[in-house]
Order: structure tokens, then sequence, then C-alpha cells
């Protein structure tokens, strides 16, 4: 009896030291398994807080930038206005001819005051008074800082007369701008034979290019030992 008490007992510390020891597995495995997964949430949390800051500081960097740029445009618009209000043109100074008057000038040159003087375009203005006055052989527009522009012209030389079709005459000053058409021969002018030319704008082009030059020249030749001429033949 007492050696079966003693195996029943052998028995159960057997029994409760399996069990226990099959907690303690059960244990370890589950650890095991989650350990990689504790690994995997602190890799994303890392990846997410990496991310997370660069976000933050690509957005930090953007509103310094645009801070800045706007600084610099209120800056720009600033000292443009400012600019403006000092470079306008207040005044306009022009040499009137026989023919054309001040005003007429300085209409045609499309200069106002109160404009921009930084933005005037000075060949432009000079093109528009040679084009509309054929009375007017050169023009200058100078531009005087801060506030002031000057409009210099001469008037034209009619200097050549060309036989047209029909009987009509165009009338060339000495710097080859064409002036007008005329019905009738001048006696004041020099008659030009056997020239080819066309006429562009109002500048006459010849299509031999030493034609211009020898008219020059034979021109300043008679003036000059004061003979007067009447007539080139160049054909």
């Amino acid at each position: 009896l007492h050696h079966n008490k003693k195996c029943v007992k052998i028995m159960s510390y057997k029994i409760i030291f399996r069990s226990f020891n099959k907690i303690i597995m059960k244990y370890i495995n589950h650890s095991l398994k989650n350990k990689p997964q504790k690994k995997k949430f602190k890799k994303k949390k890392k990846r997410f807080s990496k991310a997370k800051k660069r976000i933050n500081l690509f957005f930090r960097r953007l509103s310094i930038l645009t801070f800045i740029l706007g600084m610099i445009s209120l800056i720009f618009s600033g000292s443009l206005f400012v600019l403006n209000k000092i470079f306008s043109v207040k005044s306009i100074e022009c040499n009137e001819t026989e023919i054309y008057s001040c005003s007429e000038i300085v209409n045609a040159s499309g200069i106002k005051i109160g404009g921009k003087i930084l933005f005037l375009n000075n060949a432009l203005a000079e093109i528009k008074i040679y084009d509309k006055f054929p009375y007017i052989d050169s023009v200058k527009v100078d531009v005087q800082f801060p506030n002031k522009v000057k409009i210099s012209v001469d008037k034209v030389e009619p200097t050549f007369s060309f036989n047209l079709e029909e009987g009509k005459y165009a009338v060339i000053s000495k710097k080859n701008k064409f002036i007008e058409t005329r019905s009738e021969k001048s006696d004041d002018l020099i008659d030009v034979v056997g020239a080819k030319f066309s006429i562009d704008r109002c500048i006459v082009n010849y299509e031999d290019k030493s034609v211009p030059i020898l008219l020059e020249k034979l021109v300043n030749g008679f003036n000059a030992n004061g003979l007067s001429l009447k007539e080139i033949d160049i054909t």
C-alpha cells in the first residue's frame, strides 16, 4: 500500500511537470512567432517617421522659398512703380520745319507726356516720323534722363527727278528718299535717266547699288566747283 501511494505521488509530479513544460514551450513559441512581427512593425514605424520628417522638411523649405520669392516680387514691383514715377516723360522738345509744326511731329512719334521713358522705343518713333512726313530727311530722338525727350529733324532737299510712266516724275532727295510724284518736270531738279529702282516705304532702292554713290559724287563735285547739273544719264 505504501509503495502504491509513492507511485501515485511520482506520477502526479510527472503530470504537473509535463503540463508546466507545455505551458513554458507554448509561451516560448508564441514569443518567437511575435518577434518578427514586432521587428516588422518597428521597421515600418521607422520608415513612416522618416517619410514624415522628409515631407515636413520639404514643406518647410517650400514655405521659406515662397516667402523669399514673394518678398523679391514685392520689392521689384515697388521699385518699378517708383522708377516709373521718376522716369516718366515730362517734357518733349522738337525743332519744327517750314512745313511741319512741332505738335505734328510729336503726335506722329507716338511719344506722350506721362509715358514711361524707360520703355521708350527711340528707333520706332524715328521711323514713324520719317515715314509720315515726306519733307523730313532725317530724324533723331534722344532720351535725356530722367524725364526729357528731344526730337531733332532735318528738312529734305529735293534733288533728283526720275521719269516714270504716263508722264509723271518721282522727286527724290539727296539721301535717296522718295518725296512725292509730280506731273511736270521741275527746272530746279536734276533729271536722272536710265536708273532702275523700286520704292520700299519711302526709300529708293536701286538695282545697281553703285548708282547712289555715283549720283552723290557727281552732285558734290559740281556744287564744289559752282557748276549746275541738269541731267545725268546712267544707261
